[in-house]
């Protein structure tokens, strides 16, 4: 009984960083939007990407194959 109010409590908490994560872009949200536009070139990107570290790998994002500028999931630039 304890194992899974534990388990409850662990699961519960991790749904409640995901949707403020998702409500106020942190990176423990879920980005949704279907075309991402890069903020450096303005070429359109899908939501399918190949990330190229292991930033990108945890916590999502992309380099544009066009400029080379790197986003976070949120397509803010990243500082570099």
């Amino acid at each position: 009984m304890t194992a899974l109010l534990i388990m409850g409590g662990v699961l519960g908490a991790g749904m409640i960083l995901v949707i403020h994560g998702t409500l106020f872009k942190t990176r423990w949200g879920i980005n949704t939007d279907e075309n991402i536009e890069c903020p450096g070139c303005h070429n359109v990107h899908g939501q399918l990407r190949v990330p190229a570290n292991l930033h990108q790998t945890l916590w999502g994002g992309s380099t544009c194959s066009n400029c080379g500028v790197e986003v976070d999931k949120w397509n803010r630039p990243l500082k570099q």
